[in-house]
């Protein structure tokens, strides 16, 4: 019986979910900044109902980016202790996997379509990547583009399925047709990402890190 933990805090949402064996549960609450406050507890409250010790834990995965600077911070510092304490190994998760994971629990379309997924670095800069779904398959085509206007790719990308869904955040600068449609508010699901976590090679703990990329902070290198 494998013991798996997920984590979720990229958002206002915090998710988290324990499996042991094919056994799942779950707990989520809109927290908005209070993730440092109540994740710990929650996390706790899961072992309890599961009945499982804490020690048992074999791994964990955590959503790492890109998302909340310190929400992401919050989860990846979990997880590392976690895994320590528990000699367990862990599995960075990047945050558009974890959306699209958590959409597809909800929707399912044509056999041929695209997943666009949109999330917010700041001011009107997104984060988008796109992933292509051939029935079960899925594939991600470009992933975790900083953007602030709607890319040449998108509308050529959009065009070679039957249909495209939008998940996350819609920018005011994209949009949505019959060609990309919006699925609508999508939080993230630690439940869904106990499969993922499970069929990733796992890191050990000091290589768990957030997921940093080009353009993920506002402030500019000094120019001497």
């Amino acid at each position: 019986m494998k013991i798996t933990l997920c984590i979720e805090t990229s958002g206002p949402h915090c998710s988290l979910a324990l499996a042991a064996g094919e056994q799942i549960f779950h707990r989520a609450e809109p927290l908005q900044r209070r993730h440092n406050e109540r994740v710990l507890p929650l996390i706790q409250a899961l072992y309890q109902e599961a009945g499982v010790s804490l020690e048992a834990t074999e791994l964990v995965g955590f959503g790492a980016g890109p998302g909340s600077f310190t929400g992401v911070r919050i989860a990846a510092s979990i997880a590392q202790g976690l895994a320590l304490a528990t000699n367990s190994r862990v599995v960075p998760m990047p945050g558009s996997e974890i959306l699209l994971a958590s959409a597809r629990r909800q929707y399912s379309g044509p056999q041929k379509m695209g997943w666009l997924v949109s999330i917010p670095s700041r001011a009107d800069a997104y984060y988008l990547s796109f992933y292509r779904q051939r029935g079960d398959e899925v594939v991600c085509e470009t992933s975790d583009v900083l953007v602030t206007s709607a890319p040449a790719w998108l509308a050529e990308q959009a065009k070679a399925h039957d249909q495209t869904m939008l998940i996350g955040e819609r920018p005011d600068w994209l949009d949505t047709t019959e060609q990309i449609r919006a699925l609508g508010p999508i939080a993230p699901s630690a439940a869904a990402m106990i499969h993922i976590a499970r069929s990733r090679a796992p890191l050990p703990a000091e290589e768990a890190l957030p997921i940093y990329l080009q353009g993920d902070s506002p402030w500019q290198p000094m120019v001497r």
